[in-house]
């Protein structure tokens, strides 16, 4: 038998790459041929996973995080370009406490695009997920150089946030970036007011700042329209796939930089040859912190158990830290799923543990 264990990231507990070694050193403990393959979609843990399998370099440079306060970004030197993750410029984990995220801003990232653009040659991927962010990329336009302007022509000063969406009736300045290829991997397909009512609540708003914030996108992406007719492009539909990913960054990126907006996981499984992989498996195990309906919308799991699907896998399962509304059933949902919430023990990592040591019970069986 051989399994290949191909989880996301377990949020705050546990990295992919950290995740997959555990289950496969628990599952050689019982004589099983494992091999780990640890997966992302652009959203958090993205790099680490890149940096995990593929022989790439990484620097780093210091940018304004979403709340004001310098934050340290790898970037990664793949061979077709620089990626960028944008949870770890704008992270709900790079917050000392939770607070306001209409207050938050993505102005990091556009700083870290011009000076990527300075310094390397090649596309720039952004990895779009975990942001704490809400604000459709209205920061991110102040850090690429452009002004933006009120109803009476004064300057909002910077960094703007979500808070600052209903004020913008004007962007002043150029296309930025014009000579650099920018692609976005999304990890969701949602459409930019999604941003705000499927996942403003998780990112800590209230239901009148999720309305207020839907009102403001409305607004942002019309204003974004127009700076674009000025400049003799094309509108860009707020209904874009992938719009609404990272707090409406996929929408900001797609209309300030014309960057292609592609689903995340399938461009990480080409990067770490995950076909090629599972071409030789008889089970697949993937596995995220938690597993809902929004798990089969452009997400790591979704992904990884339609890939295995297509390859021809016997039994395709999953260890999730706890499940959170009705799950697919296979063949879209797995096979079967092993919840650490289930398992007894004290803290995650005990649990976790327990779980692995099911799992590898049930193959082991199977043998």
């Amino acid at each position: 038998m051989k399994v290949v264990v191909s989880p996301d990231s377990f949020s705050s507990f546990l990295s992919a790459p950290a995740a997959a070694q555990q289950a496969v050193e628990q599952l050689r403990t019982r004589g099983i041929n494992a091999e780990a393959a640890p997966l992302a979609d652009g959203g958090e843990g993205t790099a680490l996973a890149l940096l995990s399998q593929l022989n790439v370099g990484a620097d780093g440079e210091e940018v304004t995080g979403p709340d004001g306060i310098a934050v340290q970004v790898p970037l990664v030197k793949l061979p077709g370009g620089v990626f960028i993750e944008t949870a770890r410029i704008l992270g709900r984990t790079l917050l000392a406490e939770a607070g306001d995220p209409t207050r938050l801003s993505s102005f990091g990232l556009g700083e870290l695009l011009g000076f990527v653009s300075l310094q390397y040659e090649g596309p720039m991927i952004v990895g779009l997920g975990g942001s704490a962010t809400m604000d459709g990329g209205i920061g991110m336009a102040q850090g690429l150089g452009l002004e933006l302007l009120d109803k009476d022509g004064e300057l909002i000063s910077s960094p703007a946030s979500a808070r600052d969406l209903t004020r913008v009736h004007r962007i002043e300045g150029d296309i930025p970036l014009p000579e650099m290829l920018v692609v976005a991997w999304a990890d969701v397909d949602s459409p930019l007011l999604d941003s705000a009512t499927c996942f403003g609540e998780q990112k800590g708003a209230t239901p009148q700042q999720i309305a207020e914030v839907i009102e403001g996108l409305q607004q942002w992406s019309g204003v974004v329209n127009d700076w674009r007719i000025q400049h003799g492009l094309n509108p860009v539909s707020p209904e874009t796939q992938g719009a609404g990913a990272a707090g409406g960054l996929g929408f900001g990126l797609h209309a300030l930089l014309d960057a292609l907006v592609l689903p995340g996981a399938p461009a990480v499984a080409r990067l770490i040859d995950l076909p090629r992989k599972l071409s030789a498996a008889d089970v697949m195990i993937t596995g995220e912190g938690t597993i809902d309906a929004s798990s089969f919308s452009g997400k790591v799991v979704g992904h990884a158990v339609a890939l295995a699907r297509a390859q021809g896998i016997q039994e395709v399962g999953a260890i999730v830290g706890r499940v959170q509304d009705p799950i697919p059933p296979a063949p879209i949902g797995p096979d079967w799923i092993v919840a650490c919430e289930d398992m007894p023990g004290d803290d995650r990592q005990t649990r976790f543990v327990a779980a692995l040591e099911n799992i590898s019970h049930r193959l082991g069986e199977e043998r």
